[in-house]
């Protein structure tokens, strides 16, 4: 596998280069290796109202890497670039969830609740060499290395660690008189990492999450509700070249909405707003040259969501979703690496609006019967493409379409569909890094896929 950085910003805008431009270095930077998946499920019911249920999960990576970083380009296209090359890469991860779902009455209330537990373990071992200048390079006349330069022994660095990640949580939905809906819950985490080549505990957060909405359904088409839920991540792994872990990232939402339901559920809407507060998001650094990753203090959004769905005529489904997010910025930060704060920054890859609209027909009798054509837009406005809102990414629309048939054999249903996505094969950035790593967007692309049912 080939590891594309995507391309750097020049001024305020992504630099205008070939969408095959790359700024790696095809000899070498490349990943290879092996993955291995194993695992298994199993669950049990006692009764009608109760079931265990389990699953586990093993995964292992094998691997060599081969990587660059890069700055923003100069108006002439001229960047710097920083090898990590990292012959050795090793990681072992385990998954565990155990959930009891029941279903039991109380006082005229009727319960769904659910009892769970879960675990993350991660060991990750790697050796390499990182960060050691590449020769010069200008994204509008590259010239490729033939082959990887020498490497600096004195850049030669390793990473030895393990993440372990609990948690229990307990949830009721709880359904009372007159049209009352309640969900309450709450989730305990427990997150520690353990950097093994010191033998020091280098992280070991516990976090209270609570949850609950609220809904009333006062006539059969309208209900209203409202939500608050919380959030924990871990501290971050992520590899630093200065041993430090970044602080874990935490999050609170509100919510609040109508849903609405006519012609027997055929149609559906919903209009909701939020807000929403996160703490330590991720965002590059500002200290040259390696600009390592960094937390930025707490940014907020808040805005409205709107869907709406549903089966207009016999075959003729619709789906249309539009948000509107007026305010995202960073309300808190203070850059430790003694770059400048970003308080009051528009928050990075925040559109303030975004949209999607798809339709589809299925041919309900005759010959036709089992074909599907569908077509559909989305698309959002301007986004900043780092925390310091330093350059844009231009917004942008694409189409697809769909083409479906399905055939019965007996008792087997077979269906084969092809997708189109970015049908005008329309130039766009889907993202970045926070930083000045952009990524450009898929080109025109087609998808086939084959369907078994029995």
């Amino acid at each position: 596998m080939t590891n594309d950085p995507g391309i750097p910003n020049i001024g305020t805008r992504p630099a205008n280069v070939p969408i095959n431009t790359v700024l790696l270095e095809p000899a070498f930077t490349k990943t290879k290796g092996d993955r291995v998946l194993a695992g298994f499920n199993w669950s049990h019911e006692f009764n009608d109202n109760w079931k265990i249920s389990h699953r586990f999960n093993y995964e292992n990576f094998d691997y060599s890497s081969a990587s660059l970083f890069f700055s923003a380009a100069a108006q002439n296209g001229d960047i710097t670039r920083r090898l990590n090359i990292f012959p050795v890469n090793v990681s072992d991860r385990y998954f565990n969830t155990l959930n009891l779902a029941g279903k039991f009455s109380t006082f005229g209330a009727n319960h769904k609740a659910l009892f769970g537990f879960d675990s993350y373990v991660i060991n990750e071992r790697n050796h390499g060499n990182c960060c050691q200048a590449a020769p010069a390079f200008n994204i509008f006349d590259p010239v490729y290395l033939t082959g990887l330069p020498a490497l600096n022994p004195g850049n030669n660095t390793s990473n030895n660690y393990t993440q372990n990640w609990y948690g229990l949580y307990i949830q009721d939905q709880i359904e009372l008189p007159y049209d009352f809906h309640i969900l309450a819950g709450v989730r305990y985490d427990n997150a520690d990492s353990t950097d093994n080549k010191i033998g020091k505990v280098t992280s070991d957060e516990n976090y209270l999450s609570p949850r609950g909405g609220v809904l009333w359904r006062p006539i059969p088409w309208l209900s209203v509700y409202g939500s608050y839920t919380e959030n924990f991540g871990p501290s971050s792994t992520v590899f630093r070249t200065d041993g430090l872990t970044l602080p874990p990232q935490t999050a609170q939402q509100w919510e609040a909405g109508i849903k609405t339901e006519f012609f027997d559920g055929r149609l559906s809407s919903t209009i909701s707003y939020f807000d929403l507060t996160k703490q330590n998001i991720r965002v590059a650094g500002t200290q040259a040259p390696l600009f390592l990753p960094r937390a930025a203090g707490e940014a907020e959004s808040r805005g409205v969501e709107f869907e709406l769905s549903g089966e207009l005529l016999p075959g003729w489904n619709m789906i249309a979703a539009y948000a509107y997010t007026p305010f995202a910025k960073i309300t808190k930060d203070n850059d430790s690496n003694g770059g400048p704060a970003n308080t009051g920054k528009r928050l990075f890859l925040a559109p303030e609006h975004s949209g999607s609209l798809w339709n589809t027909y299925e041919f309900q009798s005759g010959l036709l019967q089992g074909l599907k054509f569908g077509a559909g837009v989305s698309g959002m406005d301007q986004r900043q493409g780092d925390a310091s809102n330093s350059y844009q990414l231009p917004g942008y629309m694409t189409v697809g379409l769909l083409a479906s048939y399905q055939i019965k054999v007996g008792k087997t249903k077979i269906t084969t569909q092809i997708n189109a996505d970015n049908i005008l094969d329309k130039g766009y950035f889907s993202g970045t890094n926070s930083g000045n790593f952009i990524a450009i967007g898929a080109p025109r692309t087609f998808m086939g896929s084959i369907r078994l049912e029995y």
